[in-house]
């Protein structure tokens, strides 16, 4: 399990088994969320505070890459082909999509007012966007990245979550 400690400009990892914490990695400023590519390979971490997302090998540890993405990165997801990476940038009002193999932001998109939880269709087709100021959900593709559409939400969305079909 990974742990961003925020105050602490760090990531954890704890033995689920043991139930101790076995190594503890820098990363960039004020760490918040994370996510682990579906093939389990690489961790993602949005820093908030430095707005870039450190890329990091999850067997390993070590750091890939560090990209800077729009101001505030609250949020992270993965496609479930392990193609793009998805990050809300709460400051700037807006939506990163990074390559996840060239580690480079190839789309930039405005969404709703400081967007944070993002979630992505199993099939890659849609992301979705909790804003939280704005209380809409953004729909984005999921290749592209760009807005589809807004679905107004209650004030304060913040997390979203999707059940798989079946």
């Amino acid at each position: 399990m990974f742990v961003a400690n925020r105050e602490g400009d760090s990531v954890s990892v704890i033995d689920m088994k043991a139930l101790h914490v076995i190594a503890t990695v820098p990363v960039g400023h004020a760490p918040f969320a994370l996510t682990v590519s579906p093939g389990g390979d690489r961790l993602y971490v949005t820093n908030v505070q430095s707005s870039d997302l450190s890329v990091l090998g999850a067997e390993t540890l070590e750091t890939l890459d560090t990209v800077k993405v729009g101001s505030m990165p609250y949020g992270v997801a993965v496609t479930p082909n392990s193609e793009r990476v998805f990050i809300t940038n709460q400051q700037s009002g807006s939506v990163s999509v990074m390559d996840a193999e060239a580690l480079v932001v190839t789309y930039k998109t405005k969404v709703g007012r400081y967007p944070e939880g993002v979630v992505i269709e199993p099939d890659d087709s849609k992301a979705y966007v909790a804003n939280w100021a704005s209380g809409d959900i953004s729909v984005l593709n999921g290749e592209t990245g760009q807005e589809l559409r807004r679905i107004k939400a209650s004030s304060g969305a913040r997390a979203l979550a999707i059940v798989p079909a079946g």
